[in-house]
């Protein structure tokens, strides 16, 4: 994402709601990345807010992490 702001504003509201984040990457001039690690803090952002990317939702099927009722 370009809009730097909006980015650490993400990382503070997960953040309030006990979803932890890594640091924000700088992959380019003007991208920036946060990423969520842990099993446990993805399926809480899933059963919270969800995906609506497929590739997303076919990687969480494919590891098993999922239960059907969250997608």
């Amino acid at each position: 994402m370009k809009a730097k702001p909006i980015i650490y504003q993400t990382k503070q509201i997960l953040s309030a709601v006990d979803i932890h984040t890594g640091r924000i990457l700088k992959e380019a001039p003007d991208k920036y990345i946060l990423r969520i690690c842990s099993k446990k803090d993805v399926l809480k952002f899933l059963s919270a807010i969800g995906f609506s990317n497929k590739r997303h939702i076919t990687r969480i099927k494919a590891f098993n992490l999922y239960s059907p009722w969250l997608l």
